[in-house]
């Protein structure tokens, strides 16, 4: 208590204001701000926002988390890198702090690092914790934390197998790092969750791959809120600019056309906003409730085995489907003309060693894999994404695609289109199409509504209303379209051969093509390689009473990935305004 009066009471003062200012400054309440400095109880949301509020570095706040949980920050699941931020919080500021249902982003080991008002509000009841907080790691709290079953209606088997199978395939692809491995060990130490673990997750990626985890976006699921039951519809976004980072942010959406939250909530005051944190010294504690826990420092000192410790290897799927198609050893490696000895392939099996992805669709196809378990050996041999599959959904994957679209199309304020594999616009929303209302649509379908990548390269009006066409808007298309090319498997969908000829007769646009394929992807800077997720950009939108004349906007461009659509290539693009005199284009 000691303590904590003297944090809030110092900055307050180096701010040079009395209680009274900083509550009214804030929007505090007088009594409240008393009741901190004098040691009186501080929820995680209100932690949140007194670090914005007085302005705490992060070693301050670090003293401030210890203050009200009683343990220092966990461990983030990836180093801070300010590039990555910097994009990351221009990017939440159009999609994580305009939606009105509870909103969370997550980084690769579910660490939040934005969330807006309405996920701290549906959280707020839970008490300050040092690792398993919703405000912290949502992905812990839903594995670890007692009140998840009681916010959870059917937590083991809506919630639960979903998730611990997102654990499984994170730790399958990082089995090293410390914070999955901390997971990974807590999971082992608690027998319903290893069960879950090496039994059900098991048995879902051997049947169904990645797609087990596809299907959790857009799944309907019961939470409890204010003490009542309500059925949320569950969407997953992947922000554009760290696709490969494991980023994800995920929205609770009410599906009975009532609030998630009670009347009697108390709303949070502003949006709160989670700035990443730098890793915390080794030796974060375990959960109060269970101290015999290994703490991070002892798991980096002792890494599981990975054959022991993962949920599916690939030794592990090979000799399943092998046995389900009844072949020998011997007898696959000759029914497929795989050109290695049977040696070599024992050696796959025992996971001594991994198969070549070149040799996967052969594989695949002689054990007749599905689809999604196909990918998800993709994923283990290489460590990466598999190639995109096609450019379109299944029907059934369309449909639930039509209910992710109303939350993050529809209930977007900015100008925002979804587009599948070829850039064929799926679906807009209302101040996408004003804003483009004077493009008119194009018996080729190269106008703004119909097809972005053909209005960005071969309609006229694009060098007209893109500000710097050529270096801002031109250049980072083309980039993006060479590494979508690259990720196609096998023969090139026809859109794409189409816009490669169509490309190459355009002296301009041939020139431009040609500096980013020269480009390396693994070496060009992150900004150029993101359709340009986070950029700032200029715009020249003709005045309706004088459309000879232009007026000047400026807009930050975002993009995401639907993750039922991650394997087709769809792909989130808004354009939203950037300074408070642009909000004429959300009119």
């Amino acid at each position: 208590m000691r303590r904590q009066r003297e944090l809030l009471r110092a900055h307050r003062q180096f701010l040079g204001l009395t209680q009274e200012e900083f509550a009214y400054r804030h929007g505090f309440s007088v009594r409240t701000v008393v009741e901190w400095e004098n040691g009186g109880r501080i929820t995680m949301a209100t932690m949140y926002a007194l670090r914005d509020a007085l302005r705490l570095g992060s070693q301050a706040f670090d003293e401030l988390f210890a203050v009200v949980t009683g343990a220092s920050p966990t461990l983030k699941a990836l180093a801070v890198d300010p590039e990555l931020d910097r994009i990351t919080a221009r990017w939440a500021a159009t999609h994580v702090q305009t939606q009105p249902h509870p909103t969370v982003l997550m980084d690769g080991g579910w660490n939040a690092r934005h969330f807006n008002a309405a996920w701290v509000q549906i959280f707020d009841q839970v008490e300050p914790h040092p690792n398993d907080h919703p405000l912290d790691n949502p992905m812990r709290f839903l594995l670890f934390h007692p009140l998840a079953p009681e916010l959870f209606p059917d937590w083991e088997e809506r919630w639960l197998v979903t998730a611990i199978t997102q654990v499984a395939v994170n730790y399958a692809l990082h089995p090293t790092h410390p914070s999955l491995q901390n997971i990974r060990r807590r999971i082992h130490d608690i027998p319903l969750l290893e069960d879950l673990y090496v039994n059900r997750a098991r048995k879902e990626l051997t049947e169904r791959g990645v797609n087990v985890i596809f299907e959790g976006d857009v799944d309907r699921r019961p939470v409890v809120a204010g003490h009542e039951r309500s059925d949320i519809l569950l969407t997953v976004l992947i922000p554009w600019h760290a696709r490969d980072y494991g980023y994800q942010m995920m929205t609770m959406s009410p599906l009975d056309n009532s609030a998630l939250l009670t009347e009697t909530s108390q709303p949070c005051r502003e949006t709160v906003r989670l700035r990443p944190q730098g890793p915390s010294a080794p030796g974060v504690p375990a959960s109060p409730t269970r101290p015999e826990q290994a703490r991070v420092s002892d798991v980096v000192r002792q890494p599981p085995d990975y054959a022991k410790w993962a949920a599916l290897t690939v030794g592990q799927l090979l000799r399943s489907y092998r046995k389900r198609v009844k072949l020998s050893q011997e007898q696959l490696v000759r029914s497929t003309a795989l050109p290695v000895s049977v040696r070599t392939y024992v050696d796959w099996e025992r996971d001594r060693s991994l198969p070549p992805a070149k040799y996967i669709p052969v594989i695949a196809k002689a054990m007749h894999m599905p689809g999604g378990v196909r990918d998800y050996l993709h994923n283990l041999v290489t460590r990466s994404d598999a190639p995109v599959l096609g450019t379109r959904l299944s029907p059934d994957v369309a449909q639930r695609s039509a209910m992710w679209t109303r939350v993050h199309v529809d209930g977007q304020p900015a100008p925002t289109a979804i587009m599948d594999g070829a850039w064929q616009v799926v679906h807009c929303n209302e101040p996408y199409r004003r804003l483009f209302a004077h493009v008119p649509p194009d018996p080729t379908g190269s106008a703004p509504t119909q097809n972005w990548l053909h209005y960005v390269l071969f309609h006229e009006d694009a060098r007209a209303t893109l500000g710097d066409w050529r270096e801002s808007w031109l250049t980072g298309t083309l980039t993006d379209l060479m590494i979508s090319l690259t990720r196609q498997r096998g023969a090139l969908p026809d859109e794409h051969l189409a816009f490669i000829r169509a490309i190459e007769a355009d002296p301009v646009l041939a020139e431009a093509y040609a500096r980013s394929v020269d480009q390396d992807p693994q070496t060009t800077p992150l900004s150029a390689t993101t359709l340009g997720d986070g950029d700032i950009r200029t715009m020249w939108i003709p005045e309706p009473s004088a459309p000879t004349r232009r007026t000047k906007r400026t807009v930050c461009v975002t993009a995401g990935v639907p993750l039922h659509g991650k394997a087709q290539g769809y792909c989130l693009l808004s354009l939203s305004p950037h300074h408070e005199g642009d909000e004429a284009l959300l009119v």
